[in-house]
């Protein structure tokens, strides 16, 4: 067994793109392991220039299948143990294994826009389900504690006339789930 305590794993040109792999990994063989990494990315069409890879606690496998479970149009697309490839709506996501040294935080959130309110309370139940937590104006963190903004998709519309947004803006920042028809009526 290697405990590592510090890994840059690099991808692309020199000097360029790292992994960062920390204090918390113990690897059977750290070739083996690095070899998996790169497997990963020459396995699967890695055709879009830029994606997000999330970094989890060793359960990136169990967190792709929720959120292909919540979203239509997703499915794993290969799991290699440290690295999981998966689409979510048709956008390629990598979740690694990375463990427990870096957590989520809501500097970094995915949006949904959402064209009813069934689809707000749709997205709303699922990702707050089993330890997610509610937030304010829209946003909410989902049990991994990644962070989502909830929207309708005619929010845009609503603030794009200032007499209306100082109306809606109010109404918005008093609500933790957004409601269509009151921002629409405020």
């Amino acid at each position: 067994m290697i405990k590592v305590q510090h890994l840059n794993v690099a991808f692309g040109p020199p000097n360029r793109h790292y992994l960062p792999l920390q204090n918390a990994l113990v690897l059977p063989n750290l070739h083996a392991t690095v070899k998996t990494i790169i497997h990963s990315f020459n396995n699967c069409n890695m055709t879009e220039q830029i994606f997000p890879c999330l970094w989890f606690d060793g359960n990136a496998k169990e967190a792709a299948e929720f959120y292909c479970g919540v979203f239509e149009n997703s499915k794993i697309v290969t799991d290699q143990g440290m690295v999981v490839i998966f689409e979510v709506n048709g956008k390629k996501f990598m979740g690694l294994n990375g463990g427990p040294k870096f957590k989520f935080n809501e500097a970094v959130s995915f949006v949904i826009t959402c064209d009813t309110q069934k689809e707000i309370d749709f997205y709303w139940e699922k990702l707050t389900a089993d330890g997610g937590e509610e937030s304010m104006c829209g946003w909410l963190k989902d049990r991994y504690g990644v962070s989502w903004q909830v929207v309708p998709s005619i929010i845009g519309q609503l603030m794009s006339d200032p007499q209306k947004a100082q109306r809606v803006m109010p109404v918005l920042m008093q609500m933790r789930k957004l409601d269509i028809e009151k921002l629409q009526s405020a």
